[in-house]
């Protein structure tokens, strides 16, 4: 029996959002979005090794959590064409995804040929 993918994507969904919590924080100016931590730098009291750390996991910190924010986007996205009747053609030709790359990817929009 097949799996829902509503189900699947939700359950995605909430895997990423976890993902989120060492690294971000939801935004309070924009519900539904995440902001990357940031350290409280004491650049007075701090040595300039300490601070240069510090600095350098807020970085990653945010590439992380800009890659979260498009994984999440995405899986909206996918969430929406299920609710919509969209789900698993692809948005360039309509034809229908492969069940392969779904599969590898729910979120995924195009078929293979469309790839972006």
């Amino acid at each position: 029996m097949k799996t829902d993918p509503k189900i699947l994507i939700e359950k995605e969904i909430t895997v990423v959002e976890g993902e989120f919590k060492p690294v971000a924080q939801p935004d309070p100016a924009r519900p539904g979005e995440w902001i990357a931590k940031r350290e409280n730098l004491d650049t007075d009291k701090a040595d300039e090794l300490e601070t240069a750390e510090d600095l350098e996991e807020m970085e990653g910190h945010e590439a992380i959590a800009e890659k979260l924010e498009m994984r999440l986007h995405d899986l909206r996205h996918a969430l929406e064409r299920v609710k919509n009747g969209s789900y698993g053609k692809c948005e360039v030709c309509q034809k229908p995804i492969e069940e392969g790359r779904l599969v590898a990817n729910s979120a995924a929009s195009t078929c293979v040929a469309h790839m972006k």
